[in-house]
């Protein structure tokens, strides 16, 4: 039975600011992290930063815009039934426009992770019945890179605002920002490096990282590597993480995709995959991320075993 609905307030004044932050370490974030990282990356494991498989390149490597040419218009849906969370997102980027690129991305999630009354226990009064913790996060990110040398060197940098919204908690508000660079070193090769939220937020969700990688496109075959440094998110020790996968669009148009993903420094591992249908003016992609480690959250008991592990994703690409 869900628990009883109580009426919203701030935390007790008592609630000090070290158990907030120890919240969000141990709770995570509502989807893959809070990156906006749409179907078409999922798929591949989140690995596309350095060929720009889509507009999730506006929120993970805003340089990456500028070497490519073209105009994308991007919606997705995602579900994620351990937290029970829902993200929509949508997005626009220019690149074709001229050598100067820029993006637009938003995403709204809404999410409940499981009730635990250790960590918990702060937030309501003793004997009451657990409150419904409900969440949502607001993240708007705008992007722009400047393509140098026929796209072959890229600059760039995004800017976000993160909104974090609670029933039982005090609200959060941040800004934070990265810069990147891309480099077209051959003519199916790039590189990539981001430093990400040099202004720091303070939130294990949203750490200042170093993201460094290279894509390889070969025909109808994608292949992608990254290597994920997180400096912030555990205070005891720098993580590090790698992200991979690889795409075969069979005639053109159908894709089918795999890849592999760790976080927390390996803590967690996920499988990811994905297939999708592309036209010249139109996609539609779906990918499912699945934990593949040992699962050490909290679960939910209404979600079938198995499934609370599972995260669903689909998204829509138009390009006019």
């Amino acid at each position: 039975m869900p628990p009883t609905t109580r009426p919203s307030s701030p935390p007790p004044p008592f609630v000090p600011a070290w158990l907030a932050a120890a919240a969000w370490v141990l709770i995570g974030s509502p989807a893959w992290g809070d990156e906006i990282v749409t179907a078409p990356s999922m798929a591949v494991g989140g690995a596309t930063r350095a060929t720009a498989r889509d507009n999730s390149v506006i929120d993970t490597n805003a340089s990456a815009m500028s070497a490519i040419s073209r105009y994308t218009v991007e919606t997705g849906f995602q579900y994620y039934g351990l937290l029970s969370s829902k993200r929509v997102t949508g997005s626009a980027m220019d690149s074709r426009t001229s050598t100067f690129a820029l993006g637009v991305a938003y995403s709204f999630d809404w999410w409940e992770p499981p009730f635990d009354p250790a960590l918990d226990l702060a937030w309501y009064a003793t004997g009451a019945d657990p409150p419904e913790d409900k969440r949502r996060t607001h993240r708007i990110v705008i992007g722009a890179a400047q393509g140098l040398l026929n796209r072959r060197i890229n600059v760039g940098v995004a800017g976000r605002i993160l909104s974090y919204e609670h029933d039982i908690r005090a609200d959060v508000k941040k800004f934070t920002l990265d810069v990147s660079g891309t480099f077209v070193v051959a003519p199916n090769v790039s590189l990539f490096v981001v430093a990400n939220n040099l202004v720091p937020t303070g939130l294990a969700s949203d750490p200042i990282t170093l993201v460094s990688g290279l894509g390889v496109v070969l025909g109808p075959l994608r292949v992608e590597a990254e290597a994920v440094v997180d400096f912030t998110s555990d205070p005891e020790a720098v993580r590090a993480d790698l992200q991979a996968g690889l795409e075969i669009r069979l005639l053109q148009q159908i894709s089918l995709a795999g890849g592999f993903t760790s976080d927390r420094g390996f803590t967690d591992t996920y499988v990811t995959w994905g297939a999708g249908w592309f036209l010249p003016k139109f996609g539609i992609q779906y990918a499912m991320r699945i934990e593949a480690g040992a699962m050490d959250h909290r679960t939910r008991p209404e979600v079938e075993p198995g499934w609370d592990r599972v995260l669903h994703s689909i998204a829509l690409q138009v390009t006019p």
